[in-house]
């Protein structure tokens, strides 16, 4: 199911084919008529789908989708220093979409016959256009470019060299970008979001360590350092917005929730421990600002901004995961990389706090769902000794994170790590004159391996 819904939202007129990126939501079936505006944390909350997409199926549209979806991230929506504005509106010269559809009139001027005819046929390009008025339903004579099937099912079906066709795609996507951006743009959205930034940090973060594509990963690092310097106060309080380089409003759940998220995931991704470091002291922040003692769980607002009439606590989970939903994984991610009982209190008192919710309709809890389903199904944790990192120890590491089960952690301890308070777990390991793995569940490990096919063995039985 989940195959298939990423293969048609990636072929459907939601994915901007031209520029790349996906529209804010589909109005229809189809996936064809989107509503085309652009946001920053549908294209993090895409990009880590899918990455998990083609890492379990190696579908290698997904890994193109991966790409594109940088790209047009590092093209239109990466501030200077490196973080990332929050949207692009729909409209344009006071009309919806008018910067993404075309006439055909206006194809066949720009690209030659033969091109025309290429993109015509492959892009369902018609001379009465597909674009239907949303209210009329009426033929607008404007085109949604989208795909009927793949480029390389078209490769096959058309004894066309994949490499060729899309090769040939690329040129005249080319063409028609050079052309669109001539056109009234709408306009950019250029607040930066500690939330949104967070969702896309982490996202990165993952592609990057998935794919071993170190410019992902620098990308992640600049976004922090930026959110780092602007918007993490000395006693690790959040601010939620940086715009025109002024930091300001008191952060709310989801800025520490995603933040902490995205940390995790640069840890996972670098193993520098100051990300750990940081992801534990915001934690502690945030336990002490937003967690409700009682009963459980984490209140949307901190104890210290202006009294409401009262203070909600966030479970739902729809266009984004909700923060206590993130906080969980999380919770259950720090226990993992720390063996600390405090994490995993707050991850079973949070559960706790929102069972009876949960159980009622638990189709709207997806997220949080997934949290607890990696707890129950023995994520596992790595564990990685070697005096000094190298090449080769990369390429292991890299192989064992495509094979690890959901929610799996992984730390690497070397003569250099100066871990701290952020994995007391580490000291019982011991640095050997060889690679040592240790694969665990529930901190019980098994007997270290120095070898990557047995460690695989033992995370595939």
């Amino acid at each position: 199911m989940a195959d298939l819904t990423l293969s048609k939202m990636r072929l459907g007129g939601i994915w901007d084919h031209i520029g790349y990126g996906f529209h804010r939501y589909s109005t229809d079936r189809e996936w064809l008529l989107p509503h085309f505006e652009k946001m920053l944390y549908d294209q993090a909350m895409l990009l880590f789908a899918y990455t998990e997409g083609w890492n379990a199926t190696d579908n290698p549209l997904f890994r193109q989708t991966i790409y594109k979806i940088v790209e047009y991230l590092d093209d239109c929506l990466t501030s200077p220093e490196g973080a990332f504005y929050s949207a692009e509106d729909a409209d344009s010269e006071g009309e919806e979409g008018k910067f993404y559809v075309w006439k055909y009139e206006e194809i066949l001027e720009f690209l030659s016959a033969e091109e025309s005819e290429q993109f015509f046929k492959i892009y369902q390009i018609t001379e009465n256009g597909n674009f239907r008025d949303e209210s009329t339903g009426q033929k607008t004579r404007t085109n949604i470019p989208h795909l009927e099937s793949d480029l390389f099912e078209i490769a096959k079906k058309t004894d066309i060299e994949p490499e060729k066709l899309k090769n040939e795609i690329d040129q005249i996507h080319s063409k028609l970008k050079k052309i669109r951006e001539v056109r009234i743009r709408p306009l950019l959205d250029d607040k930066i979001l500690t939330d949104w930034n967070g969702l896309m940090i982490a996202s990165l973060a993952k592609a990057g360590s998935l794919l071993s594509e170190e410019k992902f990963i620098s990308m992640a690092e600049k976004a922090w350092e930026t959110i780092h310097q602007h918007c993490v106060m000395k006693d690790h309080t959040l601010l939620h917005r940086l715009k025109d380089g002024e930091a300001a409003i008191e952060g709310m759940a989801d800025d520490y929730a995603f933040l902490i998220f995205g940390l995790i995931e640069l840890y996972q991704a670098t193993f520098k421990p100051i990300y750990l470091e940081t992801a534990l002291n915001i934690q502690e922040r945030f336990d002490d600002l937003f967690y409700d003692k009682e009963f459980g769980g984490y209140y949307f607002t901190s104890r210290s901004a202006h009294p409401l009439l009262g203070r909600q606590k966030e479970i739902y989970d729809g266009a984004l995961p909700s923060s206590n939903s993130v906080a969980a994984s999380n919770c259950f991610r720090l226990f993992s990389l720390t063996a600390k009982s405090e994490h995993n209190d707050r991850f079973q008192q949070l559960f706790k706090a929102f069972s009876d919710p949960i159980s009622d309709a638990p189709s709207g809890y997806t997220a949080a769902l997934q949290a607890w389903s990696q707890h129950q199904n023995g994520a596992s944790q790595i564990i990685i000794t070697i005096p000094e990192l190298n090449s080769e120890v990369k390429s292991i590491i890299s192989n064992l994170r495509k094979i690890a089960t959901p929610g799996s952690t992984f730390l690497l301890k070397t003569n250099k790590t100066q871990m701290n308070k952020s994995s007391e777990l580490l000291k019982n390991y011991a640095i050997n004159d060889q690679l040592t793995i240790y694969v665990c569940s529930q901190f019980k490990c098994k007997t270290p391996v120095h070898t990557y096919e047995k460690a695989l063995d033992m995370l595939t039985h």
